[in-house]
């Protein structure tokens, strides 16, 4: 919004006090509602314009007092509400600031979402995306609506002088006292603010709301607005008097439209009571109401001559010559429409810019960039948690740097050696490779569907894999950095059958902890416990049913401690230069810095066939384990992609290196820029720099990760085996485009803490982000251009262009700059909001210069003008086809199609908005077709997906009765399994996270209490928590920088009037009573769980009621435990342990 409005408020003190307001056609709640309050505590208000200082506001309204800025409207009638003036409180009110604030408080929290989400259903309902009917009170919006005006039905009841219905004068303002004269507050302006916007919606009075609320809140709106301040403030904004559609009765209109015609509408002209006529609220500059004076009659009678004068007019009208004329017009009208193209033929070849056909090699003196994402693993389908985790995230980076002109090449494979491929092959009756030629193949489809552009997407099993691991090893060896050991496994001697070591999951047996007959040799899918397969009871081979037995096999070590310092210096240099993630050097350092279980040498083979062979003699039958071998993927991916260039890229030594050392012309830098889930993040920063640096071969080490925390489905874990969840290939099924899922995936992108897909959020960002930003700035301009313009894009003079203009593009290239340095640092999320920050600003051009208004004139200056605007929309949308191709490429194609543009030729080398010369598009440029981007994903389409992807019903029976026969069968052997009785327990419903304290301060009404500020590590302002820690933690210099444990899945609660959003867990001793902090060294924002048993988090949680069930105790040396488990933080599975010497079996609160 422009603020060409400015109300400079006179008072009799020296303070420089402004309000800055929207100046739109279409005032919003919070301008009717601080104009009221403005002109109801100053006499005399000002108009003047300012448009240099608008930019430097933090929104609309803005009150500014001196240098002090109030951008929320409760803020200023609060400050406005204190000061002196007719409304003032302090002075008239003093007993009654406690009901203002709970008004005020009532209105932010409660009326003002629930308004916002009923205008937002009730105006789909007139654009024919549905109907309010009297049933629409199950809705999700008119629900939170009803409940927030029931809410402020009883602070009306309990301050307000409300007399019977037929007193149609009685005064509702809120009492001073008992058998005082009712006065107004400000907190009636600030209501009736808010409910004269919402009583304005014509589908309220039709909706649940005319039987519940309608009588006593319209008549409580309709005095209000009798109010000189009201009436004033309405004419101010121009609020047209279409408006005063809250007179709606809540009679049925219906009935009374059926009882008379004209007779009854001259009943209405001249009756004093409230008109029985629905209107729809529209909020337009029309004929301003009065100033003296405003009634409900009156406000109908304008109605009504506005109506009569339209009927008028359309009696005047020429009639249509024939039945025909107006048909072919109705058909025309038809023909012109724009229209949703679900396919459009060739996009994919206008997208095709020929990747890996050159064989592109770092060059000297440019910037070279060689990305990478976690290689997926080839026995499954992807979901969307793994797509978002590494292929589709190092994408649009990739994307980008290509869109800035940089030499780069991005590099990825399906990763194919391993025990799953194994266990995965000998599961569908085929060999490893059947498989993973299989699995290839459907990985490769769904990347190509969901546009992911590599430069090589190749696999591991290669002779190029083979060559270079073993000589990587070969480096390592020769080095002293291999050693030997011997491991304890099972052996399977059937001859013939088997004779071989078995892998975890090729081995069955005897629960050790429950006695479940058929545990897996790496956990019990009974009781939930993490096994070795050594550990099993009657153990038994999955191949031939044999019992093994029990042998040590020799295996070879990478001996991390001795390449340990130069890991270290590698990680400190590496993480500053490339500004790595938070998360990701948090889990890096979880592993150098973790004193129970320091930096050791780590196994690298495995007695499996399936894999790269071990080279060295003695050795010969066994294979590199997959953490060894997978990450050397990327440099075989790379030599398939370029047998010549290769080691240009993967020996070009550490990026930080030829930092410090300066800029040599002559030898080509790479940059190393990584993309994975935060699971694979120790196995890229310590075991595979570890391997290289100990190979000494000048290899390519990692400059920049970005880590991505998980993506969970509707509360729930993907699951392919129960169905739960959207996978790869069900994503093209829905029909919805993959720009459409691309947007969403990358809008909720699990950067800093773990996020959800929900498929409400899902079409809401649909919806409104994509179908009502971008789409339609996109349509509006091009559709308006073609059918209105010539289709043509107009000649744009230096001269022709007004301040309105020059402020668009400043602001544009200020959003540019933030734009290039979120990417650069490869904070997608970021770059996202960006590309719709700048759309909005499109819109708002558009909404601001109304060309469509212009071309109705007369004058050509006007018609000029228009051209102009409308070219300046178009290079708008040129340049956002630039910023969406990294995010959203189809649709970036897709603009360029519509405007004629090439998408291979879109560029950001010079990251600026240019409406001459440079990439604009040029004078007379011819546009194409227009279409519409993006449609509505209706609630009945969301309804069919969450039903389809909400997981298999039959499997979890079929677990469900597994796990009843398992029962019974140990009850018949005459065993007692605590697990599998009636007293099951419960699963672990906490939801526990790492929170650092960031601050502490005295609690202002307890000398008992803290108020901690805490970090969880999302991108969240500071969660406060009340704490009862200040006896046992009496200073806050004890309590700053530790990293906590925190329950965040509780009901908010107030504590001596301060909010608290968690609990901090303690460990308290029986006998001292003494408290002491659950503290671990995890990353903040890890999760915590127990080690064993099922999780299922409760929206909820009681403490007061549930804590004690959970049976959690501090056992085995000070470290926490639920029931006999111990609690785990993070992938790293670090303990909780409890401070202040607390001692074993005591209790956690």
């Amino acid at each position: 919004p422009r603020a060409d409005d400015l109300l400079i408020m006179s008072s009799s003190s020296s303070s420089s006090v402004t309000l800055y307001r929207s100046s739109q056609p279409s005032p919003s709640v919070a301008d009717l509602c601080v104009a009221a309050l403005v002109k109801a505590t100053v006499g005399s208000v000002a108009e003047k314009s300012d448009r240099a200082f608008a930019g430097r506001l933090p929104g609309l309204p803005c009150l500014r007092i001196n240098n002090v800025s109030l951008a929320s409207t409760s803020a200023i009638a609060r400050y406005l509400a204190d000061q002196e003036g007719s409304l003032s409180l302090r002075a008239a009110l003093p007993a009654e600031w406690a009901s203002v604030d709970e008004a005020l408080d009532l209105a932010q929290a409660k009326l003002v979402p629930a308004t916002l989400a009923f205008i937002a259903a009730t105006q789909d309902a007139k654009r024919g995306q549905g109907k309010v009917t009297s049933s629409d009170d199950k809705q999700p919006s008119h629900t939170a609506l009803f409940e927030a005006l029931d809410a402020v039905q009883t602070h009306l009841n309990s301050v307000a002088a409300l007399r019977e219905e037929n007193e149609e004068d009685a005064p509702l303002y809120a009492a001073v006292g008992e058998g005082c004269v009712p006065t107004l507050t400000v907190a009636d302006v600030f209501l009736w603010a808010y409910l004269y916007v919402l009583l304005g919606q014509g589908k309220l009075a039709r909706a649940q709301v005319n039987k519940k609320h309608f009588a006593v809140l319209r008549r409580y709106v309709k005095q209000l607005s009798g109010e000189a301040w009201a009436v004033e403030a309405l004419a101010h904004l121009q609020v047209s008097s279409t408006a005063a559609v809250i007179a709606v009765s809540p009679n049925n209109t219906k009935n009374k439209k059926k009882q008379g015609g004209d007779n009854k509408k001259k009943q209405k002209a001249t009756t004093n009571d409230s008109p029985a006529v629905e209107y729809d609220s529209v909020w337009a500059p029309s004929v301003p109401i009065g100033h003296t004076t405003f009634s409900w009659v009156d406000g109908h009678k304008r109605q009504q001559a506005k109506q009569q004068t339209k009927q008028q007019q359309k009696q005047q009208k020429p009639k249509k010559a024939t039945n025909n004329n107006k048909k072919n017009k109705n058909k025309k009208s038809k023909d012109d429409k724009v229209e949703y193209l679900a396919e459009w033929p060739g996009l994919r070849d206008d997208m095709d810019e020929k990747l890996g056909e050159q064989q592109l090699a770092p060059q000297a003196g440019k910037r070279n960039i060689l990305v990478t994402s976690a290689l997926p693993y080839v026995n499954n389908v992807p979901h969307l948690g793994n797509i978002i985790g590494c292929v589709l995230s190092a994408d649009v980076y990739a994307r980008y740097c290509r869109l800035r002109g940089y030499n780069m090449i991005y590099i990825c494979g399906t990763d194919e050696y391993g025990t799953a491929t194994e266990t995965k092959a000998i599961q569908a009756g085929l060999t490893p490779q059947q498989i993973c030629d299989k699995y290839h193949v459907v990985h490769r489809d769904i990347y190509k569907w969901f546009n992911i552009a590599f430069d090589h997407f190749g696999r591991t099993t290669t002779k190029q894999q083979t060559q270079i691991a073993q000589d990587i090893f070969w480096r390592n060896d020769r080095n002293g950095n291999v050693v030997e050991d011997a491991m304890q496994q099972l052996w399977c001697d059937t001859p013939k059958t088997c004779q071989r070591f078995l892998a975890d999951r090729f081995v069955e047996g005897q629960c050790p902890h429950c006695d479940y007959d058929d545990a897996r040799g790496d956990q019990c899918d009974s009781c939930g416990k993490l096994l070795n397969s050594i550990e099993l009871k009657n153990p038994r081979c999955k191949f031939c049913s044999a019992k093994p037995k029990i042998v040590e096999s020799k295996h070879l070590f990478l001996d991390l401690p001795k390449i340990e310092s130069r890991l270290r210096d590698f990680v400190k240099r590496s993480s500053e230069a490339g500004n790595w993630t938070d998360n990701s050097l948090q889990l890096t350092r979880g592993w150098l810095d973790n004193p129970n279980n320091p930096l050791g040498k780590r196994c690298i083979t495995r007695d499996l066939k399936w894999g790269t062979a071990v080279p060295k003699e003695g050795f010969t039958d066994k294979v590199f384990y997959v953490w060894f071998d997978a990450p050397i993927g990327y440099l075989s991916i790379t030599a398939n992609y370029s047998e010549e260039h290769w080691e240009k890229w993967w020996k070009a030594g550490a990026y930080y290196e030829h930092k410090d050392n300066g800029d040599d012309s002559e030898k080509p830098r790479v940059e190393l820029v990584q993309f994975m889930g935060k699971d694979n993040v120790p196995f890229h920063t310590v075991i595979f720099p570890c391997t290289l640096l100990g190979a000494d071969d000048n290899y390519t080490l990692l400059h920049k990760i970005s880590t991505t925390e998980y993506l969970n489905y509707e509360n729930a874990k993907f699951s392919k085996s129960r169905g739960t969840g959207v996978f790869g290939n069900n994503a093209k099924d829905t029909g919805i485009p993959s720009e459409v899922w691309r947007y969403y995936l990358l809008a909720c992108r699990p950067e800093t803490s773990d996020s959800m897909f929900d498929w409400d959020d899902f079409a809401t960002k649909n919806n409104s982000e994509l179908l009502k930003n971008l789409g339609n700035l996109v349509n509006r301009a091009i559709s308006f251009s073609v059918k209105r313009l010539g289709g043509v894009v107009h000649t744009i003079r230096a001269e022709q262009l007004t301040d309105v203009e020059k402020k668009l593009v400043a602001d544009v290239d200020a959003k540019l700059l933030e734009y290039v340095n979120a990417l650069e640092d490869a904070k997608i999320k970021e770059g996202l909001r960006i590309v719709m920050d700048i759309s909005r600003l499109g819109n708002g051009y558009l909404q601001d210069t109304a060309p469509w208004g212009l071309l109705k004139s007369k004058s050509d200056a006007d018609h000029e003008r228009c051209r102009t605007i409308l070219s300046v929309a178009l290079q708008l949308v040129r340049l956002l086809a630039a910023v969406c191709k990294p995010f959203m490429p189809a649709a970036s194609a897709k603009i360029c199609r519509q405007i004629n543009a090439s998408f291979a030729e879109l560029s950001l080398v010079e990251p600026r908005f240019e409406l001459i010369g440079g990439t604009a598009l040029p004078p007379n440029h011819k546009l194409g077709t227009p279409a519409l981007l993006f449609r509505e994903i209706t609630s009945d389409e969301v309804a069919k997906f969450r039903k389809m992807f909400s997981g298999d019903q039959d499997g979890d029976e079929k677990k469900q009765a597994g796990d009843t026969a398992a029962a019974a069968a140990v009850a018949a052997s005459g065993k007692r399994n605590k697990s599998k009785n009636k007293n099951l327990p419960a699963p672990f419903p906490l939801r526990l996270v790492v929170a650092q304290v960031l601050d502490a301060k005295p609690h202002p009404k307890s000398e008992k209490l803290w108020l901690l500020s805490l970090s969880t590590g999302d991108d969240s302002k500071p969660r406060q928590v009340v704490s009862g820690l200040r006896e046992a933690y009496p200073e806050a210099s004890e309590l700053v920088g530790k990293r906590v444990v925190v329950i965040t899945n509780l009901k908010k609660g107030v504590f001596l009037g301060e909010a608290s959003e968690g609990m901090v867990l303690t460990g308290k001793d029986k006998k001292t009573k003494r408290l002491g902090l659950l503290v671990t060294e995890a990353a903040v924002g890890s999760t915590i769980i127990p080690k064993h048993g099922q999780v299922d988090i409760v929206d909820e949680f009681d403490v007061r009621k549930q804590l004690s069930k959970l049976k959690m105790k501090i056992r085995n040396n000070g470290r926490a435990h639920v029931r006999d488990s111990p609690l785990l933080a993070g992938d790293d599975k670090l303990d909780v342990t409890v401070e202040h010497g607390v001692v074993d079996n005591s209790s956690i609160c």
